[in-house]
């Protein structure tokens, strides 16, 4: 497993997709991998967001160490 946060303020979705893309975790090519995503948005003064997403990259680890996994 591993994963990450980025921190952006909101600007356009187009933005933050962008960001998410820049990580490559899309790019993993295995059959036994699985994601997970979560978003919290914070909200300050002037319409300012404060966008937090959080992604997450799993493998089955038992097929890795067994030389399943491709």
């Amino acid at each position: 497993m591993w994963g990450f946060p980025i921190n952006n303020t909101f600007t356009s979705l187009d933005n933050l997709w962008k960001q998410v893309e820049k990580t490559k975790v899309h790019m993993v090519n295995r059959h036994d991998v699985e994601f997970a995503i979560s978003v919290y948005i914070d909200a300050y003064p002037a319409n300012v967001l404060s966008v937090w997403i959080y992604l997450a990259v799993f493998v089955d680890k038992s097929l890795s160490e067994r030389g399943l996994a491709s």
